[in-house]
């Protein structure tokens, strides 16, 4: 008997729980319990609402999720879904942009769902959430009877934009369910999980983690909205998550609250952390301060995860980003796209069932990433021969310093753990003499001092110590918690002076 069809989407998996546990916990969200039935039954009364509103499978929707309930924004989600139509989500700071109107015409898309009216602009049709559709009391919804999802774009992305400007692409359903079907034993979810998210709702990778609760059986907890580190430590503990998705960007202000004396979250299993690599001290505190079950995943928005570190390979090697997943191919490749024998880095090539296509509307130069199945993912590391992995820094950041080629994560590497350093970034300032010239932004520990970090830096990298200090209270960052070195170097460069 030949195996069974694969699923076509989340959505699938999403129904086949609501079936077979229709009366467990499938939303948490402050005193609102929301069971598998009660979910389902309020996805279809969107889903119907929306093909009542005349969109149609694979229309494009906006939606602003910022400041919505949690609960509301999945329902909506799953109700798109659902009915075939292409999510667009827009980050609290696109949606109070008052660009929203050019966003939307980009996209082709017919609307924006959004929570409240005041989040529209002239031209801009929005369409409400309901909160109807939540009703306890309401009678159960009509059949819906849904398009075939497999092929239907699930919703559009865009990249990083660590260096340069964010590109789009879209994300099938079946791709989406092959992303999530890659991860190895340690990384799954199960219907006894408790799960939950830091990253937001507005933006596809607080999304793609949302949807793995209903997709799994899992119960999803929401996090409370702009709440304060303490806040969001309690609410993980009294909600029993056990499994927790986050970025590094979210952890010095949670260790800062936890304090050392004991993990302050020890009912969780599993902390999967991506968005930049962790630094030694950071990846220490995070087990004394948090939890020891920290889980480190690397990959692109454009691939999906590609490699995980287990807290046993990080124990051995803390800077690694682990092993390259089952069902994901990976190249290391010189810059022509050659590939390169082992032992030597190179740029990071990949390619699974998950990966996007392409970008929308690319140049040749984007295009040029995705090429014989594989993509370009930018990043540049090396393979041990155990088989792990470790990032190098992005190809478009080394620096060309007097010829030298230099990686951020050299030189960040040295100054990571000194007393004066909390957080540091390398980044190049332009020179027409020198090339690049290496700085480093600070975030202070204490008093700032730039003579002794450089005498630092001359002792552990000798000619590839940065030539500038940059202070900073705050590092800017994108949605995923990776480092804007464009942005330090545009403020190096309006400090400096003349």
């Amino acid at each position: 008997m030949p195996p069974p069809d694969p699923p076509g989407s989340l959505i699938d998996l999403f129904l086949e729980w609501a079936e077979r546990i229709p009366h467990a916990p499938a939303v948490i969200d402050g005193e609102l319990l929301l069971s598998y039935r009660a979910l389902e039954f309020a996805s279809r009364r969107a889903a119907l609402d929306f093909s009542a509103a005349g969109w149609r499978p694979g229309d494009v929707v906006a939606a602003a999720f910022g400041t919505m309930p949690q609960a509301q924004a999945i329902v909506a989600i799953l109700a798109l879904g659902r009915a075939g139509i292409t999510l667009l989500p827009l980050s609290a700071h696109e949606a109070a942009s008052g660009e929203v109107a050019a966003l939307l015409r980009g996209f082709g898309a017919v609307a924006l769902l959004a929570a409240s009216p005041t989040a529209g602009e002239p031209g801009v049709p929005v369409r409400l959430i309901d909160p109807a559709w939540l009703a306890a009391d309401a009678p159960a919804p009509q059949a819906f009877a849904g398009p075939a999802l497999r092929d239907l774009r699930l919703m559009i992305g865009r990249s990083s934009g660590t260096t340069g400007a964010p590109k789009a692409f879209a994300i099938t359903h079946a791709q989406e369910v092959a992303r999530m079907a890659l991860h190895p034993a340690p990384l799954q979810i199960s219907p006894d999980d408790r799960l939950a998210t830091l990253s937001g709702l507005g933006f596809p990778t607080g999304i793609r983690c949302a949807l793995r609760g209903p997709a799994t059986g899992a119960t999803l907890v929401a996090m409370p909205h702009k709440a304060d580190p303490e806040a969001i430590l309690g609410h993980i503990d009294r909600c029993a998550v056990s499994y927790l998705f986050a970025s590094p960007v979210h952890l010095p202000s949670l260790l800062r609250t936890a304090g050392t004396q004991a993990p302050r979250l020890p009912r969780l299993r599993v902390l999967s952390l991506n968005g930049s690599v962790l630094s030694p001290a950071l990846l220490a505190q995070t087990r004394a301060g948090l939890t020891p079950n920290i889980h480190i995943v690397y990959g692109t928005n454009e691939a999906g995860n590609v490699t995980g570190a287990t807290p046993g390979m990080l124990a051995r090697h803390p800077t690694t980003v682990g092993q390259v997943f089952p069902g994901i191919a990976m190249e290391l490749r010189d810059a022509a796209g050659h590939p390169l024998p082992p032992g030597q880095p190179g740029r990071v090539w990949v390619r699974s069932a998950g990966q996007a296509g392409g970008y929308m509307a690319a140049t040749d130069v984007d295009a040029a990433r995705f090429r014989d199945g594989w993509f370009d993912t930018g990043d540049i590391a090396g393979i041990d021969a155990e088989g792990l992995v470790f990032l190098k820094g992005r190809a478009d950041e080394i620096m060309n310093f007097d010829g030298m080629l230099v990686a951020p994560r050299e030189i960040e590497a040295a100054f990571e753990g000194h007393p004066l350093v909390a957080e540091v970034v390398a980044f190049a300032m332009p020179s027409a003499v020198r090339q690049d010239l290496p700085c480093i932004a600070v975030v202070a520990r204490g008093a700032r001092d730039s003579e002794a970090l450089m005498a630092h830096g001359r002792q552990r990298l000798g000619a590839k110590c940065p030539r500038a200090v940059l202070y900073v209270t705050e590092m800017p960052r994108n949605a995923a918690g990776k480092e804007l070195r464009r942005e330090l170097a545009a403020l190096a460069a309006r400090q400096r002076p003349g």
